[in-house]
């Protein structure tokens, strides 16, 4: 197995504190099983076996009463001969533990044993616990850790195969959702310390298949397609999450969302003025036809797409008259901007940034943004220096 592959299944770490990978013994994450000495989960054959285990851990080391037990077994209807059939699935649940004297009969029921570190779910809660203070902490190294020895116990759904009050017991979904943030924060580090980007890409695409409305899945997707070169899909994620918000639950996504798609802006602008500087030609202080010698009309490409795509990911071109018009708009803004005499070069990046940034950030967009409602003056950028960088020499 590849270093990642025994990273990510937890495999070649023991679980430290709450329980070493040796000490489990019974496990309720997934099917509920009993571990052997060698540390390899055995699945209770009988249904009412597993439904028993099932109870007795949801009460480690705790009284379960006969009629809490029955009712795991046969719900609301259970049979006459119900106790005399609940004492014989005790005996055989006792001759599979490693320790027959775990379970014992104690009034009013039964309790089962359970040493510290023997039981799944406390080995991962404890493990997700050191993750999130590793998270809060940004010891990233410390969250992949934690986070994938506490994602290497799950093996399915808790309590899956079980009657119905046990496998909607209150349990689960803290469970899942206790997974679901474990996962979150194995990303945010995985990212931060640019671990194996490419290959975090189709783990994230099928949790944000799974979980459409989860913002963090979508951010994490988004930043590993942009830190990948691949920002056409990364603006494509937010664009999609964003319709969802606003179509199902009518909100817009939030400040972590926003501030990686202003990440993915960045960086395609910063993709293109490297690309036109680092192209051939001549650059010179002269210019033709209104722009800068040396840039010619078909690279206005490169930034206008950025900003048309900001635009039109907030949906902006259906309440501007029109695509085409918001297109014509757009050129005559970004061309319409002026350097103030003796104003560094850096001036028309740091305008270009705020015309971006604005596109970026809905609310009277047109105005802020430059660009009128019904049509343009083209005379208004008539002798006005062109912004767009000019390549290098």
């Amino acid at each position: 197995m590849s270093e990642r592959g025994e990273l990510r299944s937890g495999r070649g770490r023991g679980h430290g504190g709450c329980g070493a990978g040796a000490g489990l013994r019974f496990g309720l994450l997934g099917a509920p099983v009993l571990y052997d000495a060698t540390g390899e989960p055995r699945l209770v054959r009988s249904a009412k076996g597993r439904a028993l285990l099932a109870a007795l851990l949801l009460e480690p080391d705790r009284v379960v009463s006969l009629d809490a037990l029955k009712d795991a077994l046969w719900g609301d209807f259970p049979p006459a001969s119900a106790r005399a059939s609940l004492q014989n699935h005790v005996t055989r649940l006792r001759r599979l533990l490693d320790d027959p004297e775990r379970l014992h009969a104690e009034p009013p029921g039964y309790r089962l044993r359970v040493a510290e570190g023997e039981l799944d779910v406390c080995v991962f809660e404890h493990q997700v616990a050191r993750a999130r203070a590793a998270h809060a902490g940004r010891d990233w190294a410390r969250v992949v850790d934690h986070a994938s020895d506490a994602l290497a116990l799950w093996r399915g759904r808790p309590l899956s195969g079980l009657p119905e009050p046990l496998t909607d017991h209150f349990v689960v979904p803290r469970l899942e959702e206790a997974r679901l943030l474990a996962l979150e924060w194995r990303y945010d580090a995985e990212l931060a310390l640019g671990t194996d980007l490419a290959g975090l890409t189709p783990e994230l695409a099928a949790l944000v298949a799974e979980h459409p409305l989860r913002e963090a899945f979508h951010r994490q997707l988004m930043l590993a397609l942009h830190r990948t070169g691949r920002r056409a899909e990364a603006l494509a994620t937010h664009r999609e999450l964003r319709r969802r918000l606003v179509e199902e639950l009518g909100v817009e996504p939030g400040a972590a969302v926003r501030e990686a798609h202003q990440e993915v802006l960045r960086g395609m602008g910063e993709a293109g003025a490297a690309g036109r500087n680092g192209g051939a030609g001549t650059a010179g202080a002269s210019e033709v036809g209104g722009r800068p010698r040396g840039v010619e009309a078909s690279e206005v490409g490169g930034p206008l797409a950025c900003f048309e795509e900001s635009l039109r990911i907030h949906g902006e071109y259906e309440d501007w008259h029109g695509e085409s018009q918001a297109r014509l708009g757009l050129v005559r803004a970004l061309r319409g901007l002026t350097r103030p005499e003796g104003a560094p070069r850096e001036y028309a990046t740091r305008e270009y940034a705020t015309l971006l940034d604005r596109a970026a950030h809905p609310g009277d967009a047109p105005a802020a943004a430059g660009l009128p409602r019904h049509g343009t003056d083209s005379k208004a950028a008539e002798g006005r220096r062109v912004l767009l960088p000019a390549r290098a020499d």
